[in-house]
């Protein structure tokens, strides 16, 4: 079975079985002794069941990193500690979100633990958000920013390459068991073809832009090549890029 092709060993009472067949779910449950959830589970830290029930989860983390904003910024601790530890500890926890749904279904919850964060950096920082250049914010220090993260902008275009590195992972990682469970030959196929549409073909720069070109090249030659694992970085590299030559470009017209 899929289980012991890839080395699982099943403990019955800390196991569900969820399926969006019913049926398939109920006699799995049956076969190995556990529970049924119909609507769907957490398996590694990512849910995995309906949109519905992904948003809940997604939204349940958020509330955490938001929980967890609060309490950091209650703490005596000098300003730069807490803005380090919001930049590498409770933004990787929202980075998380990407690989984890369909950028539809998590977009409220990284709105709102995004928020969480960029109201207490403006509070470490002694600003409100009208003093500053938000986008400047969130470039990396190397460009002149703080860092922040914001997986929203650009519709979502960060947060879908990392669904994508995450279903070339799962890919890999089944390519010998189940033929559902592969994502690039099972139902999600078309909608990750047409992600990677809008991933590989985002922003072709025109004019002065000094940053690489993403070739573009089909999902399966992404996938065979290793690309997808380390997408949502290199894209994310990419928007900062190019964030940083408009708002270049937007200050010289100022200056001019």
């Amino acid at each position: 079975d899929l289980s012991a092709e890839i080395g699982l060993v099943m403990q019955p009472k800390k196991s569900t079985a969820f399926s969006r067949e019913a049926e398939n779910a109920i006699q799995l449950a049956d076969a190995i002794g556990c529970e049924v959830n119909a609507s769907g589970i957490v398996a590694a830290g990512c849910p995995i069941g309906g949109h519905e029930y992904v948003a809940e989860q997604a939204q349940k983390s958020a509330d955490k990193v938001e929980g967890l904003v609060n309490i950091l910024t209650s703490l005596d601790l000098p300003l730069q500690d807490q803005l380090l530890i919001m930049r590498k500890s409770l933004q990787a926890k929202v980075a998380h979100f990407a690989r984890c749904g369909l950028f539809s279904d998590i977009q409220g919850a990284l709105l709102s633990s995004e928020k969480a964060i960029s109201d207490a950096v403006l509070k470490l920082i002694g600003r409100e958000e009208c003093m500053v250049d938000m986008e400047q914010l969130r470039l990396p220090t190397r460009q002149g920013g703080l860092g922040i993260q914001c997986l929203t902008a650009r519709d979502g275009i960060v947060c879908k390459a990392g669904f994508l590195a995450a279903a070339s992972l799962a890919q890999q990682a089944l390519s010998t068991g189940c033929q559902s469970f592969q994502h690039l030959k099972g139902e999600y196929e078309r909608t990750l073809q047409q992600m990677w549409h809008e991933v590989s073909t985002a922003y072709t720069c025109q004019g002065a832009c000094t940053c690489e070109h993403m070739e573009v090249i089909s999902l399966t030659d992404a996938l065979s090549g290793g690309m997808l694992p380390g997408l949502q970085r290199d894209m994310s590299l990419r928007v900062a890029d190019i964030l940083h030559d408009q708002l270049l470009g937007r200050y010289q017209a100022r200056l001019a």
